[in-house]
């Protein structure tokens, strides 16, 4: 108890719509797939995103870079997926079977990929407006990837974490997830048009795309720094800057650096001085909402009356 123990911090993030899925890691390793067009319509949106917070964990996984005693968070702006991410049960009222029988293959694969990875997973809800790249990832489907690289560099460098690419998911993940939707019916409402993010609309309303893929076509290897030869018609202020990766997982880092106790019992053997019959305030953050809940745990005094022999 006296130790300190490391443990290696692995941060996600990601995001789903009617056509495709996406995310990232604070690793730069990026992902986006997108849905065949006779699957779409089949899943619910939350069903989607929570397939599209599984697969970022997966990819790390199938690629060595989740160690044992690993600790992961996983964030989305879904309410639902990431509640899921932590439940067993979670079965909603006047749910069809078929919904109900895929979110429970994707929890137990799920729980596998964790206990074999003998990893601690937690999660994370943040507003949507901020989640900016995997929501690109996840619609911006007219874009080449080199295109949509340098629009998310220029629009949104506080969120680029250094070394990003945007690479295919595995095979086995693209496997997993498409016997997952095929055994989905299709349904009406869930067909739905398709938005862009319009990540290429400048502040003047024109898009800034034939610009922008015109500068890429004549550089030899496009350039992911944020320092290159492009500029964007796009002007934010100071307040409006969106969060940064590192930002938006404040909450969790003080919820895993903030001492379960701070007063323990006194060590068996002594029979002076007192210790407090509680250890004070014990904080519980909810995973979907931003308030939180203190509560006072009781511990019993401890009885130093010496029995008869």
């Amino acid at each position: 108890m006296n130790l300190l123990t490391f443990r290696e911090h692995h941060v996600y993030q990601s995001d789903a719509c009617e056509r495709g899925l996406g995310g990232y890691s604070a690793s730069g390793r990026a992902w986006r797939w997108e849905i065949p067009t006779h699957l779409q319509g089949r899943a619910h949106i939350n069903l989607l995103e929570f397939i599209a917070a599984i697969v970022g964990i997966w990819i790390d996984i199938i690629e060595g870079a989740v160690v044992p005693e690993s600790c992961i968070l996983s964030m989305g702006d879904n309410t639902s997926a990431t509640g899921w991410l932590k439940k067993s049960n979670f079965k909603e009222t006047d749910e069809r079977q078929p919904d109900q029988t895929a979110k429970l293959k994707c929890a137990r694969q799920l729980a596998r990929l964790q206990m074999n990875a003998k990893s601690m997973l937690y999660s994370q809800w943040f507003p949507g407006a901020h989640n900016h790249i995997s929501d690109s990832l996840s619609r911006d489907w007219h874009l080449t990837m080199a295109t949509l690289i340098q629009l998310l560099t220029l629009r949104f460098p506080e969120q680029m974490p250094q070394n990003f690419e945007i690479s295919p998911i595995p095979t086995v993940i693209e496997s997993f997830i498409l016997e997952t939707l095929q055994h989905l019916p299709v349904q009406k409402p869930r067909c739905k048009t398709h938005k862009t993010s319009g990540i290429e609309i400048g502040d003047d309303g024109t898009s800034f795309l034939p610009q922008l893929e015109s500068l890429i076509a004549r550089s030899s290897k496009p350039s992911t720094s944020g320092n290159g030869q492009f500029s964007f018609p796009f002007s934010r202020k100071e307040c409006e800057r969106p969060p940064s990766l590192h930002e938006l997982s404040i909450p969790w880092l003080r919820e895993q650096s903030t001492p379960l106790s701070t007063m323990w019992h006194r060590p068996s053997g002594l029979v002076t001085g007192k210790t407090r019959d509680w250890i004070g305030m014990a904080t519980k953050a909810s995973s979907s909402s931003n308030n939180s809940e203190a509560t006072a745990m009781k511990m019993p005094a401890p009885n130093n009356k010496r029995h008869s022999q």
